[in-house]
């Protein structure tokens, strides 16, 4: 049988599942973004079927990969992580991440074997995806730029001036249309596209990321141009540098005249004024405070760090010291991140092992498949030392993908696994992924019941009206809804209480938190909980208020 007709319902349904977790606008709480994430893994996990025909190839510098995902684990088993659905959780990533690389890695070789005969061409599969998600997203921010989505059930809420269509952040957008801009070049080179498709399509996403006014979006525009001016320098391609140039030239132009071009539409529309270039530039820093709290984090705790995807718990360590107004669950820098999380040892070496990856990835370009990827990698690290795009499975996944097909034209020592192992993988993660979101659909049920026992101000145990196996942080965060502050506890509770707060630097947690250590003596810690509340939120409550409690309903769960 032909692998068009063994595996295309299979690669269809995949590529549905990946545009889903692009597209999907169902974001809420507790866990705003576990649609896209299921969506984007279910994608994944339907790629493995690919590989049973054939002998499975494991690249050995992906090895590290693998041993990094166990981090997490290990941690948790030392005490170190507080939940552990976290660790988990945690560990599925990097270990999927280090799946996406093998899978990557073999689907190159199958192309690289049969030269695009009958297999599945990966690229192909990739610049389609990221060229239909970019598209449909551009008409939605359109939509929600003009004021025309809000009775839309298919297009999120609009807040702000920034459009992000349904990825919910503007900066994540932006980098994602870029991998449809270069998804757009990498078709034009492939002649699957013609000069005037590509003028069309890539005019249509550059407006796309000028009307994101996203920073990160400046700076992946600069890397990719000079590498452009390079490539094209260096071999024969279709694209020349005038087209690049003017590329350049329209986007600049486009983002200066964007708040009058908002100024005349407003007469028309119900748009939300925007800022100038010349406003975004010099305004909106926060991240270089917390790149300090990070770095006071690490000096505090040097050798072990705080955990994986533990920030918050390195913030909280630092912030009455280091003053900051935003609550932080990311260092907004991947290698600060990695720092914090696993100490300055062991972190080292991870971010070493990073470099030396991504150096060899470059080195790995021998055609315009290869430049096509790294391209779009790049752009995704840039916004991964600002931002944190790749804690999101619908960034890290594709990326892993990318960077296995690249690992292909090194001469790497390679290991051979069983079909047999893929098999498992593939069952268990199905199993899993339906097992969780089992349970997901009852989280916001229990968060509710703690809500409701804490307005009767009782002191009794909450009855949660479902057992949740695997998210004990949903479980715990239910009790500590539930908990009445101004009554003894004992030691554990006192303990479950800092992991809430360390995990929820919010209002709630720390008035909460501060009278529950004030009514069981721990007076220290009550007021300090209560400067990092005035610190961060510009609240203030007197230590006898904890004691009275008079003035807790100001607060918002």
């Amino acid at each position: 049988m032909s692998f068009s007709r063994l595996f295309q319902p299979l690669l269809i349904i995949s590529f549905l599942f990946f545009c889903l977790s692009i597209l999907n606008p169902v974001h809420m709480r507790p866990w705003p973004g576990f649609f896209s994430e299921l969506f984007a893994f279910i994608g994944v996990i339907l790629l493995l079927p690919i590989l049973w025909q054939k002998k499975i190839v494991v690249p050995r510098i992906s090895l590290p990969f693998l041993f990094i995902a166990f981090i997490p684990l290990v941690q948790y088993g030392f005490g170190q992580i507080f939940f552990y659905s976290n660790a988990i959780l945690s560990f599925s990533y990097l270990f999927y991440f280090w799946l996406t690389l093998v899978i990557g890695f073999n689907l190159t070789i199958d192309q690289n074997k049969l030269n695009g005969g009958d297999s599945f061409n990966l690229y192909n599969f990739l610049a389609y995806v990221f060229i239909f998600c970019g598209l449909v997203s551009s008409v939605m921010m359109y939509f929600q730029w003009l004021g025309l989505a809000q009775a839309s059930s298919f297009i999120m809420s609009y807040v702000g001036n920034r459009p992000y269509a349904n990825m919910a952040q503007p900066n994540h957008l932006a980098t994602f249309l870029y991998a449809g801009i270069c998804s757009c070049l990498y078709l034009f080179e492939k002649y699957r596209i013609n000069k005037i498709q590509l003028v069309f399509l890539g005019g249509l996403l550059l407006f796309s990321i000028a009307l994101t006014q996203s920073r990160t979006a400046w700076l992946i525009t600069v890397f990719i141009s000079f590498f452009l001016f390079y490539y094209v320098r260096k071999k024969s391609l279709r694209l020349s540098k005038k087209t690049i140039l003017y590329s350049i030239v329209y986007f600049i132009f486009v983002s200066l005249v964007l708040p009058y071009l908002n100024s005349f539409l407003s007469h028309y529309f119900s748009i939300n004024s925007t800022h100038t270039v010349y406003d975004r530039a010099t305004t909106g820093f926060g991240r270089l405070n917390i790149w300090n709290q990070m770095y006071h984090a690490i000096v505090q705790s040097p050798w072990i760090g705080y955990g994986w995807n533990q920030t918050t718990a390195a913030q909280f360590n630092v912030v009455d010291a280091i003053s900051g107004r935003e609550w932080a669950t990311s260092a907004h820098n991947l290698f600060l991140d990695i720092l914090v999380w696993c100490g300055i040892p062991l972190g080292l070496l991870i971010i070493l092992f990073f470099t030396y990856f991504y150096f060899n990835l470059f080195k790995g370009i021998s055609n315009i498949e290869g430049a096509f990827v790294f391209l779009i990698i790049s752009s995704f690290i840039i916004h991964a030392l600002l931002e944190y795009p790749l804690y999101y499975a619908y960034f890290l996944l594709p990326f892993g993908l990318m960077c296995g097909t690249l690992i292909i034209n090194k001469q790497h020592k390679e290991l051979i696994i069983k079909k047999i192992y893929i098999i498992y993988i593939f069952v268990l993660s199905l199993l899993g992924l339906t097992f969780i979101a089992s349970e997901y659909v009852k989280v916001e049920d229990n968060l509710f019941a703690g809500r409701l026992h804490a307005m009767g101000n009782l002191k009794s145990n909450v009855e949660l009206p479902y057992r949740l196996y695997f998210f004990d942080n949903f479980n715990q965060r239910a009790h500590w809804l539930a908990l009445y502050p101004k009554m003894k506890v004992n030691q554990q509770q006192i303990q479950n209480s800092q992991y809430m707060v360390k995990s929820y630097l919010k209002p709630y947690d720390l008035h909460k938190s501060a009278q529950l250590l004030a009514f069981n003596g721990y007076s220290d810690e009550a007021r300090r909980q209560l400067k990092i509340l005035q610190i961060m939120y510009g609240l203030e409550f007197s230590y006898q208020s904890l004691l009275d409690g008079k003035e807790e309903q100001v607060l918002e769960k």
